[in-house]
């Protein structure tokens, strides 16, 4: 049995909870359980046996109004209530920086007699921890493990450390801090993975120490043509517009051709800034999908989108995160544009393996104003850059394989250990 402790719960939504539904595929729900630190609307509770939750929130309260309770097992059968409670708690919780939040976790008044006995109750043969730029999931991960004398299974998904830039005494001081409890629990762990090639060479040579690449991956569909004849095409946006992602849709919609016509499916709040900057570049909202209409709606594109904010803070922070939407988009068959800068790991899929037009946001408008006029406009190379995609996709990311992969190298760890 593996306890996964993470930020976040399983999700058909949110990025990370759908990375570790793509890992934990092929395991039954007995065989997991999670515990999870941060408030979260949709929970996949069905892809394991129990989930217990304790957030900042609960220790605050514990400490401030002296309750006995910090936190606490996920009650499918109260699933609503609890939605409720946790949507309150999210809009105050996000918002804690990261050193406070640190020397919240370091009170240890989490650790209560209900966390260890349902640990206990558990009885767990592996942490697998997703690790983070905060301390206290490092701490959490230690715990548990000292706590039932088991090892830890590490999983980086995106680079708190590395590349992200830390200016000023504080920044400098803050990336010492990490460093150590980074190497603190890298140092511990039996077998650690990363997202994506990129991530695990560098922190392969960062740490000393072997780090397994593993992305979102998805079920093999079968291909379906790509309508690209017709007059007006249609190059769909999914995802979130954070990290100044929108200001990226909205520049190089100014830039694609005229019979060319976008969509945006977003979550995202639109803030009015956002909407004036869409009016103005022809952008259309469309909201947010799931399930069958995410699928419809991507069938229905004769194009996608993905983009990175080329900002100096953002395009360090991205640097080595491959995105969940890659996967996603090689699966659907279409040609993919990306747009950003080139060094970006999601692009370096796109290029590298040659899947799709990856456009570099350092040219100037005119240049990517012709690019996009050259390759949009030959339907043949559109075509066969999609049905490559596709390929690609079922070569590289079959949910199915990669969670049987990832399943055995887990219980040959556990089983040399």
């Amino acid at each position: 049995k593996i306890l996964i402790v993470s930020a976040n719960g399983f999700s058909k939504i949110l990025n990370n909870g759908k990375t570790l539904e793509s890992m934990f595929h092929y395991f039954a729900p007995s065989e997991l359980c999670q515990l999870i630190t941060r408030p979260q609307l949709q929970i996949d509770t069905e892809f394991c046996s129990s989930i217990y939750s304790v957030t900042e929130i609960d220790i605050i309260k514990r400490f401030l109004c002296k309750s006995k309770n910090c936190g606490g097992e996920f009650n499918i059968s109260d699933i609503k209530d609890q939605i409720h409670i946790y949507d309150k708690k999210s809009k105050y919780n996000t918002k804690i920086p990261q050193i406070l939040r640190d020397l919240i976790w370091r009170t240890n008044i989490w650790k209560t007699k209900k966390l260890k006995n349902w640990i206990k109750k558990e009885n767990p043969d592996l942490i697998f921890l997703v690790g983070g730029g905060y301390k206290y999931f490092h701490s959490l991960g230690e715990f548990v493990a000292k706590l039932q004398n088991i090892p830890i299974a590490l999983f980086y998904a995106d680079d708190y450390l590395i590349y992200p830039l830390k200016n000023g005494i504080l920044g400098k001081l803050s990336k010492y801090r990490m460093e150590r409890h980074y190497k603190k629990i890298i140092s511990k762990s039996i077998i650690r993975f990363a997202i994506g090639e990129m991530m695990c060479k560098n922190y392969s040579e960062y740490f000393g120490m072997k780090f397994y690449p593993i992305m979102n991956s998805v079920p093999i569909k079968k291909y379906t043509d790509n309508n690209l004849t017709q007059d007006i095409l249609t190059l769909s946006y999914f995802g979130g517009l954070h990290l100044n992602r929108w200001k990226m849709i909205a520049r190089i919609a100014k830039l694609l051709p005229l019979n060319i016509r976008i969509l945006v499916y977003t979550a995202s709040d639109i803030s009015k800034e956002i909407k004036n900057r869409f009016d103005q570049a022809n952008v259309r909202i469309m909201g947010c999908v799931t399930g069958e209409e995410l699928d419809k709606a991507i069938e229905n594109s004769n194009i996608l989108l993905h983009v990175e904010s080329d900002e100096k803070n953002y395009r360090a922070l991205t640097r080595l995160s491959v995105s969940t939407k890659i996967p996603e988009y090689l699966m659907a068959g279409r040609p993919i544009i990306g747009f950003g800068p080139q060094e970006v790991a999601s692009m370096h899929v796109l290029s590298d393996n040659k899947v799709g037009i990856s456009v570099d946001s350092e040219l100037s408008d005119e240049q990517i104003k012709d690019i996009l006029e050259i390759k949009l406009n030959d339907i043949p190379y559109l075509k066969a850059l999609g049905k490559k995609a596709y390929n690609f996709a079922v070569n590289n990311f079959d949910g199915d394989k990669i969670s049987q992969d990832f399943r055995k190298k887990l219980e040959e760890t556990i089983y040399l250990k």
